[in-house]
């Protein structure tokens, strides 16, 4: 029965947002702002048609793994490394700048208010403002067909530091807790865990993905060609 309700709300959801893209489309709106509406819409912030949260919150995590994998696909090693000066130069520029415009502006209009803002708060307020959504900044330069062009290079340069950054964004808001408990020797064993994960990813990208990939092609069967494939994605 589960599977059943998650089939009709999922056909809903699907139903709803063609409508909706294709209203947005009319006004010249992107069509990833007419998915956000979509979920506002029948989420249960707005008219509660899909009520299973997790099953959803599954596929669309699983939507975006897609859209960046098929999004990597039109890019190569060599124009990674042609962003390598954005990425070490104007994405710390550009999180630092925007921490610490956001966080003192907000510190400094909580002041004037009395609004009573922590100056924690206000470096945590600073330190979400300054990220972005990397799948619909992706999206939307894509779809403008602006992803090849010189600031589309910038802008991805600069979303993939954030990714990088919010690793030890993270271990900033542990230490910031009240409670935490969080000691030099944790914060070395997580970026010793960060690290080695992506060494290992990395070397299985390097030396081992190009002999498994000939070898998963080679055998006839599609059922292999797409159950060897997901892994990879």
């Amino acid at each position: 029965m589960h599977g059943f309700e998650f089939l009709d709300e999922l056909v809903l959801l699907f139903l709803v947002a063609v409508g909706v893209i294709i209203v947005f489309n009319r006004f010249k709106l992107p069509p990833i702002i007419g998915l956000i509406a979509t979920g506002l819409l029948v989420g249960p912030s707005g008219l509660a048609l899909v009520a299973q949260d997790d099953v959803i919150s599954a596929v669309s995590e699983l939507g975006v793994i897609l859209l960046l994998f098929t999004i990597g696909l039109e890019f190569s090693l060599d124009d990674l490394k042609r962003l390598r000066k954005v990425v070490l130069i104007g994405g710390p520029l550009q999180i630092i700048a925007s921490t610490a415009v956001i966080g003192l502006s907000a510190y400094a209009v909580a002041q004037w208010t009395e609004g009573g803002l922590s100056v924690n708060a206000a470096l945590l307020m600073g330190m979400a403002m300054a990220l972005s959504s990397t799948a619909i900044c992706i999206k939307m330069l894509k779809d403008r067909r602006e992803l090849g062009l010189p600031h589309g290079r910038a802008v991805l340069g600069i979303l993939i530091f954030q990714d990088i950054a919010v690793v030890p964004m993270m271990i900033i808001v542990t230490l910031m807790a009240p409670n935490s408990t969080l000691t030099a020797v944790d914060i070395l064993v997580r970026l010793g865990m960060l690290v080695g994960v992506t060494a290992a990813l990395m070397i299985g990208l390097r030396y081992i993905l190009p002999k498994l990939i000939p070898y998963v092609t080679r055998v006839s069967t599609p059922e292999v060609l797409i159950l060897g494939g997901l892994p990879i994605i």
